[in-house]
């Protein structure tokens, strides 16, 4: 079974990036924050792996680390969550966050994912809550909420959603009040 593969990266799609090894190219898919980090160049970049067979072809899936790899499989592993899905999960944020919302029941944080309704969330909650073990700090929870909060005001300024996310997944813990986390993405936001 393939657990890893280290490359380089030679091109950058929307979900993908195409990493060639030993004279073969592989197209991966990965997260939106992995594309963001990565670009292509010389330098080897290793993925760990999840392959997924199709009737007609199979999908290869890629994660900078073990435990976005471990958190793919636990989420592909629950009915009616595939890849795809699984993917726009971990799309959302960072695995120690996305941990907290389910933990906390935040349907609205889950439901931040494309391809996952309001009764996808439920059953992601029912079936990992107990499989889950994590320690939720207070501060974690509450980055969770001005998160929320944040790309809400955001979003009203009339930035894009899919922007406004991507920004707050670059966010550090340093931000620690909603008046420093949203100058902080406005920054971040005149950048791009």
């Amino acid at each position: 079974m393939l657990y890893s593969l280290e490359g380089q990266i030679t091109e950058k799609g929307n979900d993908f990036v195409i990493l060639k090894q030993g004279g073969i190219s592989f197209k991966v898919f990965t997260t939106g924050e992995n594309l963001n980090k990565l670009k292509p160049s010389k330098k080897e970049t290793e993925f760990f792996c999840f392959l997924y067979f199709r009737q007609d072809h199979f999908e290869l899936y890629g994660f900078l680390k073990k435990e976005e790899l471990k958190f793919f499989e636990l989420l592909n592993g629950i009915s009616g969550i595939g890849p795809r899905t699984a993917l726009a999960i971990l799309s959302i944020d960072k695995v120690e966050k996305i941990m907290v919302a389910i933990l906390e029941k935040r349907i609205d944080f889950l439901t931040r994912a494309s391809g996952l309704g309001r009764k996808g969330a439920e059953r992601l909650i029912l079936e990992l809550q107990n499989k889950i073990q994590l320690k939720t700090t207070p501060a974690l929870s509450k980055s969770l909420e001005l998160d929320r909060e944040v790309e809400e005001v955001l979003v009203n300024l009339g930035y894009s959603q899919v922007k406004v996310r991507q920004v707050l997944s670059e966010l550090g813990a340093e931000f620690k009040t909603l008046e420093e986390r949203l100058r902080q993405a406005l920054k971040l936001l005149s950048r791009i």
